[in-house]
Formats: structure tokens, sequence, C-alpha cells
């Protein structure tokens, strides 16, 4: 949590809830406490600051906290400790941040006659995307002499600025998984693995209360540092995914404690013939030590039942409710006489899907069998459980790459069967009864599954990688 100084010239940031013009304003921000003061950005920020009355200001501070309804804004009130109340200018010297939000200045000839503000952390209005080099590049160019201490919002970092260098680092390290995703010329499915690989290979580790969320969240923090929750691991996710283009959709859960949050694909990938929405949570999934959160894909690419089954485990719902994905059952819970607020959870639920499905939403106040057969077109796509053999045939691909990449990263049969097991993922027995049958009475020893699993491997091993790795 940190207390954020928003120096502003503009009158609409000064009105308060009581439509009133201030000189201060406080206010609550998800990482802590915001405090606006009004100036005039032509003077000297030093004689700025001596014009606001600081019995005004601390009057300001007591509403706030008297205002203070629950614990959560209690705890951000508490990053107000660390600010020197001497003065205004005293406030200023002693915050975390600085936001400038000017009308009509120079910002950089401000932070050069304002000597303070080169020694503070700078929050400009600029929000970067993630492949935006052009405009991260121009600004490190004009600002070079305050590039570590000028901050921007970056995609994917949805709680603190980032300084220029922290961001273009990020980029950087995107940039380059991304492109070395490239040269693998990889399918869409065999992309979505080496991500999801990458994303689960942090481990779960949350911050404390005295942190930022941001830390544990933020796509810069995650991927540099060891501080993680759902959220990060599903921003490292998707920032590679997004930037192939391979689109993704936040789904959120909720338990007793922060809501957890998985993500969703619209898969269509053409090398292994799967179309269909698929969720996948890297979380579920990450590592407890080096190396084994290789080895479990319980969270990959499953069906809506699928996935909601293995969620119970950790006692979360959708806000929807125990919602189903089958046309009968759904249409008898809409034909049920109950209140008008199941009703509304129902038609939620289904623009809910719609969206994460890209279709056009359903009208459901008019219940026929062109509703009906939209409604079972729609459950389709989230009904396609992707085959085993196929997820072995990825898995078998990827992994081949992982440890081209990395030697500590094993690649052979017995780990490839172990993986199988632990993720659910079984290869069939595809001899006839007849097969069976005429081994039987030949004496011959019936198909332990060890055999038949490493004969679907020598079978999708078309280049005997395995056998020459011996």
């Amino acid at each position: 949590m940190y207390t954020k100084i928003v120096l502003t010239d503009n009158i609409e940031d000064m009105i308060d809830s009581e439509n009133n013009i201030c000189n201060v304003r406080f206010n609550y921000s998800r990482t802590g406490v915001e405090i606006y003061i009004k100036i005039d950005s032509n003077n000297p920020l030093r004689d700025e600051a001596n014009k606001i009355n600081m019995k005004e200001f601390l009057l300001k501070m007591k509403e706030l906290k008297e205002e203070t309804e629950c614990k959560e804004e209690l705890r951000r009130f508490k990053c107000l400790d660390s600010l020197s109340l001497n003065s205004i200018y005293d406030v200023i010297s002693t915050c975390n941040y600085i936001q400038l939000n000017f009308k009509n200045i120079n910002l950089l000839k401000y932070i050069e006659s304002n000597k303070i503000l080169s020694k503070r952390k700078i929050i400009i209005d600029e929000s970067i995307k993630l492949n935006d080099f052009d405009s991260i590049n121009y600004l490190i160019d004009k600002y070079k002499d305050y590039k570590n201490n000028i901050y921007v919002n970056l995609e994917y970092n949805n709680f603190d600025p980032v300084n220029l260098v922290n961001c273009l680092e990020t980029m950087n390290k995107i940039k380059e998984i991304t492109d070395r995703m490239k040269s693998y010329d990889l399918s869409e499915l065999e992309s979505i693995m080496y991500a999801y690989d990458i994303a689960k290979g942090k481990k779960y580790n949350a911050e404390t209360k005295s942190d930022s969320p941001g830390l544990s969240r933020d796509l810069t923090s995650v991927l540099f540092g060891n501080i993680i929750v759902c959220e990060g691991h599903c921003n490292i996710f998707k920032a590679i995914l997004n930037s192939l283009n391979i689109k993704t959709e936040d789904d959120i859960l909720f338990g007793k404690g922060n809501p957890h949050i998985r993500t969703v694909i619209n898969v269509n990938d053409k090398k292994y013939h799967v179309k269909g929405i698929y969720f996948f949570d890297p979380t579920m999934d990450s590592v407890r030590s080096e190396y084994d959160n290789l080895y479990n894909y319980s969270g990959f690419a499953r069906t809506k039942n699928q996935i909601d089954s293995k969620q119970m485990i950790y006692s979360y719902k959708h806000k929807y409710g125990k919602m189903v994905t089958d046309t009968d059952a759904f249409i008898k819970l809409l034909n049920k006489k109950e209140n008008i607020f199941n009703k509304i959870l129902y038609y939620n639920f289904i623009t809910h899907l719609c969206s994460l499905s890209h279709t056009r939403k359903i009208d459901l106040d008019i219940i026929n069998d062109e509703t009906i057969k939209k409604i079972d077109k729609l459950f389709s796509k989230f009904n396609r459980p992707i085959p085993d053999e196929v997820m072995i045939n990825i898995l078998f691909n990827v992994r081949r790459i992982e440890h081209n990449e990395n030697e500590k990263i094993i690649f052979d049969s017995k780990t490839l069967k172990l993986i199988s097991n632990i993720s659910n993922w079984h290869v069939k027995d595809t001899r006839s009864n007849e097969e069976k049958i005429i081994d039987i009475i030949l004496g011959m020893k019936t198909k332990e599954y060890e055999e038949i699993f490493n004969d679907y491997i020598k079978k999708i091993d078309k280049d005997k990688i395995l056998e020459l790795s011996k």
C-alpha cells in the first residue's frame, strides 16, 4: 500500500463528493490513498505548496479516517503514517508517488525546474501497450535523464505504474518469449501449452498485507519476481498468448477469501482438429518445487464441467452459482417458477457464455425452438472434451522443445506416462476384442498399459527422437 500525490491544474480533479471545489482532496484507491492538490503549474512547487493551509489538509485527512467503514480501507489509511506532516511541501517530499495531471504545461520543463521531483517517483499520463515499442522508446529518449523515476501504466500491470526502464524490460522479455515460440512453428494448442508451462513455473506466494496487491499480480512484478498469486499467473499466460494473437478472457470465481481467476480461450487448432471453448488454470498446476510443475496439467484445456469439478477442491464458486451447460437441464431451470433474482442470474449466465464465446447475445424472454437451438449450439462449444491421445500428442511435441531448451526438463516415455497419469490422460487399447481373444488363445501375454502407452508414443514419435536419445 502506498500514498500518491496528484498535482493538478485541472479544476475538475478538485471537486469532492458534495460538488465542492477544494484545494486538497483525499481519495481511496486500490493501492492506498490518493491526495489531490490544486496548484498553479507555472509557479515553483515549493511556493504553491506553501499556499495550502496545513490545518485544512489535516482536517481533510481526519474526515477521511472518520468516513472509513471497513478493515480494507483502514489498512489503506495506514499508508499515510509514512508522511511527514510538518508542511504540504514535506508531505510531497515524503510520499511514494507524485502524479502530474497538467493540461497546459511541458512536463519535462516542470520536472527540471522543480528539483524535488527529480528524486521522486513521477507518474505521467501514459498507457503503454505491450507491443508498442515506438511509444516506450520515444518516452525513454524524451526523459532520458529521468527514465528510472518516470512511471507509466503498462498493459497487464493493473495496480502499480512501472518506470520506463522496467517497462521496456518487461516488453522485451515477452517479445523474447514470443519470438522464440514463433521460430518453433507451434500450433495454437502447442503455443498455449508452452505459455502455460511458463506461467505455472512460478510458485504460488502471496504478498504481505503491507505490500501493494500489484506485487503478486502485475506482469512486471511477477515476471521478474517470486511473489505471485492466481491473477499474476494468468497475466503471464495472457500476455504471452495475446502477443501471439491468441485471444483470452478472464473467468472469476469467488470463495471465502480473494476471488480466483482462471483463463478462457476460444480454441481453433487446425493441426489437432480441436475447436471449442476451454478453461485454463495455471495456478492449479503451479510449481511446488523445482520442475514439479511440469508434471501436472489438471487445469489445462478443460471443458466447463471438467474444470468446475476440479475447482470444487478449492471451495470456489462461480458468481453465477452451479450453472449447467446441459440444454435440457438449463431449460428446466428457466421454466421453474422462481423469483426474479434467479431469472436475472440465468440471463446473466447466458450473456457471460456468449461473451466468452464471442457469440451474439441470446434473447431468453421467449423460449421457443429457435431459442433452444441457439442455447444448444452455445453450450456445445463448452462441452467438447479434447481426446486424451491428442493431449499426449501435444505434450510430446511441446516437451521435446522444452527439453532441447533445457536438458533438466526430462523427455522420455516414462516421464510422459507419469505426466499423463497425473493429468488423467489415458491411451486406449485400440485392439479389437477378436485380436485380444486371439492373443489369449495363442498364449500371448496380455498387453500391460505401459506397453500400450509406449506403442502410442512410438506411433507419434515419427522422427524416432526418443530412440535416438537413449
